[in-house]
């Protein structure tokens, strides 16, 4: 096989020649003058000329050439290095070329594939694949785009995102198909990840008895819970959501006051948004719901974009509160001419509030468990997995990673509230760790929440047996005391005391509040019909107790609960030291 001599060495020896020439020409011109080798001399010379004309052509053609190569160069590094998968076929779908990523992304050997194709290591699904969709699809329109799950014979798969192009000649005749794909195996599988979380939390919010909902502040949309409808009696697409939220089926006396409510929690006024109000149902009645709620997101300026909450169907228990009120009022009136009847009436009243207190302590306990132990460990578990998704590798779009992260932060806040909720419902360690160390926890909580310190000491009541109605109802006046003290006393610091002194336990919470005048106070409850003294009172009137209230303005308040002690297990008597 003959060599080709290089361009390089042709330009050159070419030059020499032309000079060699050139030399000739102008020696025949001095030993000769005049004679008949002028024209031979002419014509050297306009040889010489259109050689030199000749040579910077080819000089200019040597020059193109190496800019063409050193392109091809580049085109062929960028396309071998590149990471995304290609290849080349012919018209009849032969193999041509294909690059490194090519192997690299299906798995194949690129000799392998110029000589047998795809059909030795692909599934006979994707070979058919191939063969009768986008094969055929080239055939017919000339180019294909969409996405193809490549499945290798050893049962393993990778998700493509391919797009295929016809190459044509200056006919236009096809001859050749370029096809270029990218893996998109993870992203795929991060969606679907994505997807399947988002679901589960739907399904977790509507399998709750209670009613979820989701408020934009800004756009107005709403999202309401298949269980939030459910409650109201309505099919999801049977009424507005707007209708649901602000509209007509909120009763008209309580519109202001829900408004209130919710306007103090935005403003920041009050941690949570809470509300009793009434709503129509699907059959015209109305039905009272406890809606409670705080905003998940605020802008940089503080001001809040979106509020989470929920509506609990309260009908029940209004109902009987409301019937309890009917049957004090009643029997207030009848006081004055039947004493006898009044006792006997008060020991009902007291055997309803009982049973009614031990209903509601029954069924916070049994909602306070359900929180704890499905809704917030099904939302944790969410959260855990959406994060697990999100620390892999960084294969998912910006805009899903930060939808992704609004999920979590999301997740975590709701998680937040369900165990908050379920504290308020039944603090666990009432049951754990028994009334005095249950109120010391709630007493350190209180200060962590509020900032008001509180000081908290017992006595004498480590060998006291106590009835768990007599704990339940004790802890609820002291956390009833706790809570006026937050919102009503304005006090930096708090006390609150629980003595065994044989033949009584006494309890006591105070602070250094602004006081008020007890007198006016429960007048002002009576006429309002608030349940939050009287029921404190009514508390200690179950136990056998009574409640008394010392207070003046300026001067702090006291709370005094003295109740029958209960029996001690080692017999003894206790004096009490801290009065």
């Amino acid at each position: 096989m003959k060599r080709k001599l290089p361009l390089r060495a042709a330009v050159t020896a070419s030059s020499a020649l032309f000079l060699l020439w050139g030399g000739c020409a102008a020696w025949l011109l001095w030993e000769r003058p005049g004679d008949w080798w002028w024209a031979v001399v002419t014509a050297l010379l306009a040889g010489m000329g259109l050689a030199i004309v000749a040579l910077q052509g080819v000089r200019r053609f040597a020059a193109a050439c190496r800019e063409t190569e050193e392109r091809m160069r580049l085109f062929q590094k960028a396309v071998e290095d590149s990471g995304d998968g290609m290849a080349i076929r012919d018209v009849v779908f032969r193999p041509v070329y294909a690059n490194r990523a090519h192997a690299r992304i299906l798995g194949v050997d690129n000799q392998e594939f110029m000589e047998h194709g795809l059909s030795r290591v692909c599934s006979p699904a994707t070979a058919l694949f191939l063969r009768d969709v986008l094969f055929a699809t080239l055939e017919r329109e000339g180019q294909w785009r969409g996405e193809v799950v490549f499945e290798r014979r050893d049962g393993s798969s990778v998700t493509l995102w391919a797009a295929v192009d016809s190459l044509h000649d200056a006919e236009g005749r096809v001859t050749h198909y370029v096809g270029v794909f990218h893996d998109v195996t993870e992203h795929q599988r991060a969606r679907d990840a994505l997807r399947k979380s988002e679901t589960r939390l739907r399904m977790v919010l509507d399998a709750t008895s209670d009613g979820v909902f989701d408020h934009d502040l800004e756009t107005g949309e709403t999202y309401f819970s298949d269980s939030y409808y459910r409650l109201l009696g309505f099919e999801p697409d049977q009424v507005d959501a707007a209708q649901v939220f602000w509209g007509s089926l909120i009763h008209f006396e309580d519109k202001a006051q829900v408004l209130e409510a919710l306007r103090d929690h935005l403003e920041g006024r009050v941690p949570a948004y809470r509300a009793e109000f009434r709503i129509r149902d699907s059959r015209g009645r109305w039905r009272w719901v406890l809606s409670r709620g705080s905003v998940m997101e605020r802008d940089s300026d503080g001001r809040p974009l979106r509020i989470v909450g929920t509506h609990s169907d309260i009908t029940e228990i209004k109902l009987a509160q409301m019937a309890l009120e009917s049957i004090q009022e009643d029997l207030e009136r009848r006081v004055s001419e039947r004493t006898s009847e009044l006792r006997e009436a008060n020991a009902r009243i007291r055997t309803l509030t009982r049973q009614m207190l031990e209903v509601q302590e029954s069924e916070r306990r049994r909602i306070a468990r359900d929180l704890h132990d499905n809704v917030a460990q099904n939302l944790t578990s969410l959260k855990i997995l959406l994060e697990t998704l999100l620390a892999g590798p960084r294969l998912v779009s910006p805009e899903a990673r930060e939808r992704a992260s609004l999920i979590s932060r999301t997740l975590q806040d709701t998680v937040g509230a369900v165990r908050e909720i379920a504290y308020d419902l039944r603090p666990p360690s009432l049951d754990q760790l028994g009334m005095v160390r249950a109120v010391a926890q709630y007493c350190e909580d209180f200060s962590g929440v509020t900032g008001v310190a509180v000081d908290f000491s017992s006595a004498g009541m480590e060998n006291v047996e106590l009835e768990s109605g007599v704990e339940v109802n004790l802890f609820r006046i002291i956390q009833e005391g706790l809570t006026n003290v937050g919102k009503h006393s304005g006090a930096v610091s708090a006390r609150v005391r629980i003595v065994s002194s044989h033949p009584h336990i006494l309890l006591r919470v105070e602070d250094d509040g602004v006081g008020f005048d007890p007198e006016t106070v429960l007048a002002a409850a009576e006429g309002e019909n608030r349940m939050g003294l009287r029921g404190m009172a009514e508390r200690a009137h179950i136990l056998g107790g009574r409640l008394r209230i010392l207070s003046s303005p300026g001067k702090g308040s006291r709370l005094v609960v003295e109740i029958p002690c209960a029996r001690r297990a080692d017999g003894d008597t206790e004096e009490d030291s801290h009065r």
